[in-house]
C-alpha cells in the first residue's frame, strides 16, 4: 500500500511540474503578445503580471522537483536498509 502511495504523490508532482511549465508558458506569450504590439490600456500591468506568472511558475516546478528528489533519495535509502 505504501508503494502505490508513493507512486500516487511522485505522479501528482509530476503534473504539478507540467502545470509550472504551462504557466511559464503563458507568461511568455503574454509577453511575446506585447513585443508583437497587441494594443492594451495597461501594457506595463501585463508585463509586471507575466512576471509574476513567470516567477510562480519556476516556483511552483523547482519546489516539486526538490521533493521529487528528495522522495527518490528516501526510496534508495530504505530500499539499501532491506
Amino acid at each position: 500500500m505504501e508503494e502505490e502511495k508513493r507512486k500516487q504523490r511522485t505522479m501528482r508532482r509530476y503534473v504539478y511540474i507540467l502545470a509550472g511549465a504551462y504557466i511559464i508558458y503563458q507568461a511568455v506569450s503574454m509577453g511575446m503578445d506585447l513585443r508583437d504590439g497587441v494594443v492594451s490600456d495597461h501594457p506595463m500591468l501585463i508585463a509586471g503580471a507575466a512576471v509574476v506568472l513567470a516567477a510562480a511558475g519556476l516556483a511552483i516546478m523547482i519546489w516539486q522537483v526538490k521533493k521529487v528528489l528528495a522522495e527518490q533519495r528516501e526510496a534508495e535509502t530504505e530500499e539499501a536498509e532491506e
